[in-house]
């Protein structure tokens, strides 16, 4: 009934409004045409839009446990329990519990002075005196060996006297230039010959000096190279060592590293040649190399033992024997 009686003023109407009423039934119907296929479409993109979140935090979670696997066998390898919980670099600590009393994998051990030095002349000459013999304790500064030095030592009694002579002459004539009686360049020729008489005399001194060799450490004489009456040149004449601390050179294994760290105490067994028995002393970690060779896969490190008494040989071999401190680790990430 309503749509015969719309249908009758419809086509009653005139043919503008018509048009406009068609167009706006056009309009209406599109919206819930729209609506319908939204209300439709919804739940399939909800449903694809968790599936690529469930897919992305399935991806994370496989990278996160693939980064746990990595993290520890990198601690595993280091022989350290840590938890990671960040990505930047972290130190990892064994405590003292972890390596106290366990030993080191080393490749070679050696006690080696910590000085080894090979003396030579100054200058061209032949040997006069040598003072002392292999084996021998020196001081610092003691006199070794001396050249043939008659001409230098001749020319140092000659500066000594011309030195007196010009200090004495000064003495004479210092009232006179006190008092402004002698003229400013006789005043000054007397400074002038006192003070080249010093430089002439300090420069023979330094010329007999020359022909004296010296030690420049405290140790001990290990070789000595010349006898008297050898010409000596630049090759050495004479070897002195540093027994006191002793050197403990020892290299390792790439997967050592990391288990000694300077500063830390270690106890070293000595073996002596031909000999089971061993002494055990006791040394400081001094050096570490950073850098692992490459070719072989190995490390070097120094470790220091004191030698006060002399009584601990150079020439050992040796074993990194126990850790006594903790050790210290860097891993980076």
């Amino acid at each position: 009934m309503v749509c015969q009686m719309f249908n009758k003023q419809f086509w009653g109407l005139e043919l503008g409004l018509k048009k406009v009423i068609l167009v706006m039934m056009m309009a209406v119907l599109s919206t819930v045409c729209l609506s319908q296929e939204t209300t439709q479409a919804g739940p399939s993109i909800s449903k694809t839009k968790d599936i690529a979140k469930n897919t992305e935090q399935e991806q994370k979670k496989e990278e996160e446990k693939k980064q746990e696997q990595e993290d520890s066998e990198i601690i595993k390898a280091n022989g350290a329990k840590v938890k990671i919980t960040s990505k930047k670099p972290v130190t990892l600590v064994s405590k003292v519990g972890d390596d106290t009393g366990k030993k080191l994998s080393v490749v070679s051990c050696l006690l080696k002075p910590s000085q080894r030095l090979r003396l030579s002349s100054q200058v061209h000459g032949v040997l006069d005196e040598v003072h002392i013999t292999q084996g021998d304790q020196v001081e610092k500064d003691q006199l070794l060996m001396t050249l043939e030095s008659s001409v230098e030592k001749a020319q140092l009694d000659i500066a000594r006297n011309e030195a007196k002579y010009a200090q004495k002459n000064f003495e004479r004539n210092k009232q006179a230039v006190e008092e402004s009686i002698l003229s400013d360049k006789l005043r000054d020729e007397l400074f002038r010959q006192v003070n080249l008489a010093k430089l002439e005399q300090k420069k023979a001194a330094a010329l007999v000096s020359q022909r004296r060799i010296q030690s420049p450490i405290e140790g001990y004489v290990y070789r000595v190279y010349a006898n008297e009456g050898e010409r000596v040149a630049d090759k050495p004449v004479v070897e002195v060592i540093d027994l006191d601390p002793l050197h403990a050179d020892i290299v390792m294994k790439a997967d050592q590293f990391g288990r000694l760290t300077p500063g830390m105490a270690v106890s070293l067994a000595l073996q002596y040649s031909g000999s089971t028995a061993r002494s055990l002393v006791t040394g400081t970690v001094a050096v570490v190399d950073p850098v692992i060779d490459g070719n072989n896969g190995t490390f070097s490190a120094r470790i220091e033992v004191a030698n006060p008494e002399g009584d601990i040989p150079a020439g050992l071999k040796c074993q990194v024997d126990q850790l006594n401190h903790e050790v210290v680790s860097r891993v980076e990430y």
